[in-house]
Formats: structure tokens, C-alpha cells, sequence
């Protein structure tokens, strides 16, 4: 049952952090086109290719979102980090978990 539990924590996770990009994507679109068309006008679910995720993590790593002077972009994108830091150790905790039975 652990596992369930642990599962969902982490599904739950993913499904947020994807809905955080995609709120970042509508804001870049509607506030900074340029910056949103320069990414190769991203969407979670449409127009996903491995070329336009490339573009999208570097603009995340490389904290791109600081030279827009936008507050919501910037807090959304601090946020999309931390989650998609905490994604890999759950990832660890769900083979430590199952491995361990």
C-alpha cells in the first residue's frame, strides 16, 4: 500500500509541474511573444518535440525568466525547477521502495 501512496505523491507531482509549464508558455505567449516564439512556441501537449524541450530547459537553466521583469513567470519558473528537482528523488524513493520488498 506504501507504494500506491507514494506513487499518487509523485503522478501528483508530474501533473502539476506540467500544468506550471503550460501557464508559463500562455503567459510567455501572451505577454512576451518574442521570447515565447524565440522557444519555438512550446505547448505541453501540441507542438512538443524533443528541439523545442531543449530550448525550454535552457531557458529555465540559464534563468532566462529574470530578463523578462515579470513576476508570475518568475515565481511559476522558480517553481517548475524545484519540482522537477524533487521528480528524480522520488524516482529513487519509488525503486527504494519496491526493491526493498
Amino acid at each position: 500500500m506504501n507504494e500506491f501512496y507514494l506513487f499518487l505523491v509523485g503522478a501528483i507531482a508530474v501533473l502539476f509541474t506540467l500544468t506550471l509549464t503550460q501557464v508559463v508558455f500562455s503567459l510567455l505567449k501572451s505577454r512576451h511573444r518574442e521570447k515565447w516564439e524565440e522557444l519555438g512556441k512550446p505547448h505541453v501537449i501540441f507542438n512538443n518535440v524533443p528541439f523545442h524541450t531543449v530550448r525550454w530547459m535552457r531557458f529555465l537553466r540559464k534563468r532566462e525568466y529574470k530578463q523578462l521583469d515579470d513576476v508570475a513567470i518568475r515565481r511559476l519558473s522558480k517553481a517548475i525547477i524545484g519540482l522537477s528537482l524533487l521528480i528524480p528523488v522520488w524516482l529513487i524513493l519509488m525503486l527504494w521502495v519496491v526493491m526493498s520488498k
